[in-house]
């Protein structure tokens, strides 16, 4: 085990430097998949009101619920078409659409606690791209809870409840990964 309080060099150990606790980095499919759905709503955009937002970027959620001991979110993606919640580092409040690609790593984070915490925080919209079984499946706010779309599957579209017109292909997502 290596000791975080020790430098290391590159010759002996696959690291420079000091020891410090981060995420890996994406893969290269996370990426590509993300890079294809952001020029997307990239074009649909341009035409309205709203910024495409990508990670790295906080969101701060406006939870209520006191059971929460975090409310800072960490999305792909995101539709916000409110710019007073943007302040330098983060979008503060409820942005209108939220998309998360799926990853073996993340796959049970991004489905169970970031799904309740859109969901709190009354996301509209809330997308999710399924990397390994290739699949977009699409939730809405109805009343206070969300209800899910059929699976987006290649061959198909999927089309946003919240953003009239904006379909993307399923299949074009997943080209070239």
């Amino acid at each position: 085990m290596l000791d975080d309080s020790k430098e290391y060099n590159y010759a002996k150990y696959p690291i420079w430097g000091k020891i410090r606790k981060m995420s890996p980095a994406l893969s290269w499919k996370h990426r590509r998949i993300s890079q294809e759905v952001q020029m997307k709503f990239a074009r649909y955009f341009e035409l309205h009101a709203c910024n495409v937002l990508y990670a790295p970027l906080d969101l701060v959620l406006p939870i209520a619920s006191e059971k929460r001991n975090a409310n800072v979110a960490k999305s792909d993606i995101r539709m916000l078409c409110d710019a007073a919640k943007l302040d330098d580092h983060s979008i503060v409040g409820a942005t209108d659409l939220v998309v998360e690609i799926l990853s073996p790593g993340n796959a049970r984070y991004d489905l169970d606690t970031e799904f309740m915490l859109y969901q709190e925080a009354k996301v509209p919209e809330y997308g999710v791209v399924n990397s390994m079984e290739r699949y977009v499946l699409t939730y809405a706010v109805l009343v206070d809870a969300y209800a899910g779309s059929k699976y987006f599957t290649e061959g198909k579209n999927a089309v946003s409840k919240y953003f009239e017109g904006f379909e993307v292909s399923v299949s074009k997502i997943f080209d070239n990964v």
